[in-house]
């Protein structure tokens, strides 16, 4: 919860505090909290960055999940023009024309 709110309020300083703290208390945070734990402290500069800079990968992750969404539906496409097309179509980017 601590968590959630210090990304919410865009505070990295209380972020980094939460971690420490409870990477500190090992024996009172389960073992799979304690491995979320560890990689957030890992990638705390990377972390630091998205703090700083209010900027994510959503976007292209979400148009990637899109893209595989439509491959897995299309069981193949006779050429790669068709299936660009399909993906731009799905995404918004152009539109069909009638």
């Amino acid at each position: 919860q601590d968590i959630l709110q210090s990304i919410r309020h865009n505070n990295f300083k209380r972020f980094e505090n939460i971690v420490k703290k409870n990477l500190a208390k090992k024996e009172k945070v389960s073992k799979q909290m304690l491995v979320a734990l560890k990689s957030l402290k890992k990638y705390m500069k990377h972390i630091e960055n998205m703090f700083k800079s209010n900027i994510t990968n959503g976007l292209i992750e979400g148009l990637n999940n899109k893209i595989k969404s439509i491959k897995r539906t299309a069981f193949g496409y006779s050429n790669f023009s068709n299936f660009k097309k399909r993906i731009l179509i799905q995404a918004g980017i152009i539109s069909i024309s009638a």
